[in-house]
Protein backbone atom coordinates (compact mmCIF):
# COMPACT_ATOMS: atom_id res chain seq x y z
CA UNK A 1 0.00 0.00 0.00
CA UNK A 2 1.58 3.21 -0.87
CA UNK A 3 1.56 6.47 0.73
CA UNK A 4 -1.94 8.37 0.24
CA UNK A 5 -2.04 11.91 -1.03
CA UNK A 6 -5.10 13.80 -1.05
CA UNK A 7 -7.75 14.53 1.39
CA UNK A 8 -7.39 11.87 3.81
CA UNK A 9 -10.87 10.07 2.35
CA UNK A 10 -9.66 7.23 0.98
CA UNK A 11 -10.37 7.96 -2.69
CA UNK A 12 -6.88 10.12 -3.22
CA UNK A 13 -3.95 9.11 -4.82
CA UNK A 14 -1.05 7.02 -3.78
CA UNK A 15 2.48 7.57 -4.72
CA UNK A 16 2.59 3.79 -5.90
CA UNK A 17 -0.22 4.62 -8.25
CA UNK A 18 1.80 6.95 -10.37
CA UNK A 19 3.41 4.59 -13.00
CA UNK A 20 5.87 5.77 -15.75
CA UNK A 21 4.62 5.12 -19.02
CA UNK A 22 6.93 4.70 -21.97
CA UNK A 23 4.51 6.83 -24.52
CA UNK A 24 2.65 9.67 -23.05
CA UNK A 25 0.55 11.83 -24.97
CA UNK A 26 2.37 15.07 -25.09
CA UNK A 27 1.59 18.62 -25.65
CA UNK A 28 3.03 20.48 -28.73
CA UNK A 29 4.32 23.42 -26.74
CA UNK A 30 5.99 21.28 -24.12
CA UNK A 31 9.19 21.73 -25.45
CA UNK A 32 8.86 25.19 -26.22
CA UNK A 33 7.43 26.07 -22.62
CA UNK A 34 10.21 23.84 -20.78
CA UNK A 35 12.83 25.78 -22.93
CA UNK A 36 11.45 28.88 -22.08
CA UNK A 37 11.33 28.41 -18.21
CA UNK A 38 14.94 26.56 -18.30
CA UNK A 39 16.46 29.58 -19.54
CA UNK A 40 15.29 31.73 -16.58
CA UNK A 41 17.77 32.09 -13.65
CA UNK A 42 16.98 30.11 -10.77
CA UNK A 43 14.11 28.06 -11.93
CA UNK A 44 13.92 25.00 -12.08
CA UNK A 45 11.90 22.27 -14.47
CA UNK A 46 11.03 18.27 -14.13
CA UNK A 47 9.69 17.18 -17.37
CA UNK A 48 6.59 14.39 -15.41
CA UNK A 49 4.56 13.94 -18.42
CA UNK A 50 5.23 10.49 -18.46
CA UNK A 51 3.77 9.40 -15.03
CA UNK A 52 0.43 9.06 -15.76
CA UNK A 53 -2.88 8.42 -13.70
CA UNK A 54 -3.66 12.52 -14.32
CA UNK A 55 -0.05 13.74 -12.65
CA UNK A 56 0.64 17.31 -13.50
CA UNK A 57 3.13 17.75 -17.04
CA UNK A 58 5.83 19.70 -15.13
CA UNK A 59 6.77 20.79 -11.93
CA UNK A 60 8.77 24.00 -11.27
CA UNK A 61 10.78 25.19 -9.09
CA UNK A 62 11.95 28.56 -8.00
CA UNK A 63 12.17 30.75 -4.49
CA UNK A 64 11.73 27.87 -2.42
CA UNK A 65 8.48 27.32 -4.19
CA UNK A 66 7.36 23.97 -6.16
CA UNK A 67 4.54 24.03 -8.45
CA UNK A 68 2.89 21.46 -10.64
CA UNK A 69 1.92 22.47 -13.66
CA UNK A 70 -0.67 20.95 -16.36
CA UNK A 71 0.11 22.02 -19.56
CA UNK A 72 -2.46 22.71 -22.04
CA UNK A 73 -1.68 23.55 -26.01
CA UNK A 74 -3.20 27.09 -26.80
CA UNK A 75 -3.50 26.65 -30.38
CA UNK A 76 -6.41 24.07 -29.64
CA UNK A 77 -9.99 24.73 -29.08
CA UNK A 78 -10.87 25.14 -25.79
CA UNK A 79 -12.60 22.03 -25.75
CA UNK A 80 -9.86 20.18 -26.10
CA UNK A 81 -7.77 21.66 -23.39
CA UNK A 82 -10.10 20.47 -20.87
CA UNK A 83 -8.87 18.44 -17.97
CA UNK A 84 -8.52 14.35 -18.81
CA UNK A 85 -10.85 12.71 -15.64
CA UNK A 86 -7.75 11.29 -14.40
CA UNK A 87 -6.34 14.89 -14.25
CA UNK A 88 -9.36 16.34 -12.58
CA UNK A 89 -9.12 13.86 -9.87
CA UNK A 90 -5.55 14.49 -9.41
CA UNK A 91 -6.12 18.53 -9.31
CA UNK A 92 -9.13 18.09 -6.59
CA UNK A 93 -7.21 15.42 -4.30
CA UNK A 94 -3.67 17.51 -4.73
CA UNK A 95 -3.18 19.50 -1.77
CA UNK A 96 0.06 21.73 -2.84
CA UNK A 97 0.60 24.14 -5.11
CA UNK A 98 -1.05 23.08 -8.68
CA UNK A 99 -1.91 25.10 -11.90
CA UNK A 100 -3.15 24.90 -15.64
CA UNK A 101 -0.91 26.95 -17.84
CA UNK A 102 -0.97 27.78 -21.50
CA UNK A 103 2.62 29.49 -21.11
CA UNK A 104 5.68 29.63 -19.42
CA UNK A 105 4.81 33.12 -18.95
CA UNK A 106 1.79 31.91 -17.00
CA UNK A 107 3.79 29.60 -14.82
CA UNK A 108 6.13 32.60 -14.05
CA UNK A 109 3.85 35.05 -13.31
CA UNK A 110 2.21 33.01 -11.06
CA UNK A 111 5.66 31.63 -9.26
CA UNK A 112 7.11 35.63 -9.50
CA UNK A 113 3.92 37.76 -9.34
CA UNK A 114 4.46 41.14 -9.74
CA UNK A 115 8.13 40.74 -10.36
CA UNK A 116 7.56 39.15 -13.22
CA UNK A 117 7.94 40.82 -16.66
CA UNK A 118 6.88 38.37 -19.60
CA UNK A 119 9.64 38.63 -22.39
CA UNK A 120 10.39 37.24 -25.41
CA UNK A 121 12.65 33.90 -25.21
CA UNK A 122 14.75 34.60 -27.69
CA UNK A 123 16.25 37.62 -26.49
CA UNK A 124 19.24 37.13 -23.70
CA UNK A 125 18.43 37.36 -20.64
CA UNK A 126 20.70 39.53 -18.07
CA UNK A 127 20.73 39.81 -14.69
CA UNK A 128 22.11 42.95 -13.00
Amino acid sequence: MGIPVGTGSGTGFRLDDLVVRRAARVDANQKKVVAELRIVPGVSVAVTSGCGNGFPDLVVGAKGVNILVELKDPDKPPSARKLTPAESRFMECWQGQYMVALTADEILSEIFGEDWTPYDARQPIFVG
